[in-house]
């Protein structure tokens, strides 16, 4: 009895280690009550320009028990903020409604810790364009990008890249930063009859390169 009383023990206390430590999943909202389209996200997220579809579009924002998340005024973390402490409706708090383009989710506990901090240093954008020869959509890059769970425009629509002089960029077949990679240093257009890293992006990197 005793060992199977001890592991019972154990799977309890693992269980609430995974819970306490679980990665969070915030949803944004487009309308208010929760309502309308919603892109779900787990750590930090930026409007990257103006033409984002969620800049200045969040009107609700559903935070799981245990979280809080951080809404800034301006894109990269910058301009007024406020923290909310649980769910936030647009109906009852009307400032922050259509002005929200960056958001951080943090723990209580760990407030000068945000949940994984993008390297956001590098500030000559790379640019990715949605078609070959640079050309359709267009989005600037500082740093990394990772397409978010839920609804990600980018996620494997990335054809052609401009890279600045002095940078290489890491491009990457899944989110976080994971599974195969092709490192560019310089401008890259997915050839006439390549077909592999066509429409296959989920992540990017930007490295500085030093002489």
């Amino acid at each position: 009895m005793m060992p199977k009383y001890f592991l019972w023990c154990w799977l309890l206390a693992a269980g609430a280690w995974h819970t306490a430590n679980a990665q969070p999943v915030v949803r944004l909202f487009s309308q208010p009550g929760f309502r309308g389209d919603y892109l779900e996200i787990a750590q930090e997220w930026s409007a990257r320009d103006r033409q984002d579809p969620w800049n200045d579009g969040v009107a609700s924002i559903g935070v799981p028990e245990g979280w809080e998340v951080w809404v800034y005024e301006d894109s990269y973390f910058r301009g007024r903020r406020e923290v909310f402490r649980g769910s936030w409706d647009g109906r009852r708090e009307r400032f922050w409604c259509g002005r929200i383009s960056s958001i951080r989710v943090v723990r209580p506990d760990r407030p000068n810790r945000p949940y994984r901090p993008p390297v956001i240093e590098n500030r000559v954008p790379v640019t990715v364009f949605q078609d070959v020869h640079f050309e359709g959509a267009s989005m600037r890059i500082y740093g990394e990008w990772t397409a978010e769970r839920g609804y990600d425009f980018w996620n494997d629509r990335i054809s052609s890249v401009y890279v600045p002089e002095g940078y290489r960029v890491i491009l990457y077949e899944h989110s976080y930063f994971r599974g195969r990679r092709l490192v560019l240093e310089s401008h890259w257009s997915a050839p006439r009859g390549e077909t592999w890293w066509n429409d296959r992006i989920s992540s990017i990197r930007v490295e500085r390169v030093w002489d």
